[in-house]
């Protein structure tokens, strides 16, 4: 069950994310993100606290954003390029797993584009990063698993 501290803590996440307050935005998003007992999950809700908090520059919430993009859920559309968009400000911000993913992610497509070249071009050198693929589902569900483990000891902004 829930405790008393869990829930008191819910009505102060809840109170600062409706005044504004953009890692209590995140925080409310994380809790409806895994559903932690006081709030049922929904990554309706969760991407919803997750957009309020990133456009406050957040670097949790940008990367959990484009997370979200990138699968395409609670009614987004997958967006690749604008999930781009969010993990390199992500990183900007020093979120080292935002600047992994892109990596993975640029170099992929690096490799897409080198596979495409070689194969109309024999006489085309092999792709320096051998053959490197971007897996979305080992972030996906590793992001929903770091939120569960931290549950209310989250970054610090």
């Amino acid at each position: 069950g829930v405790g008393e501290d869990d829930k008191l803590a819910a009505e102060y996440y809840l109170r600062a994310a409706t005044k504004g307050h953009a890692h209590a935005r995140y925080s409310v998003g994380a809790y409806y993100y895994v559903g932690d007992g006081w709030l049922p999950e929904s990554e309706t809700d969760a991407v919803e606290y997750f957009a309020l908090a990133a456009a406050q520059e957040h670097a949790g919430a940008m990367y959990m954003l484009a997370d979200n993009l990138l699968e395409g859920v609670a009614g987004l559309r997958q967006d690749r390029d604008l999930a781009k968009i969010w993990l390199l400000a992500a990183g900007d911000k020093g979120h080292r797993g935002a600047r992994s993913r892109l990596f993975a992610m640029l170099l992929e497509e690096e490799d897409r584009v080198a596979r495409v070249t070689s194969d109309s071009s024999s006489s085309s050198p092999p792709h320096p990063h051998g053959s490197i693929y971007y897996d979305p589902s080992k972030f996906t569900d590793a992001s929903r698993q770091t939120l569960r483990r931290r549950k209310t000891t989250f970054d610090r902004a």
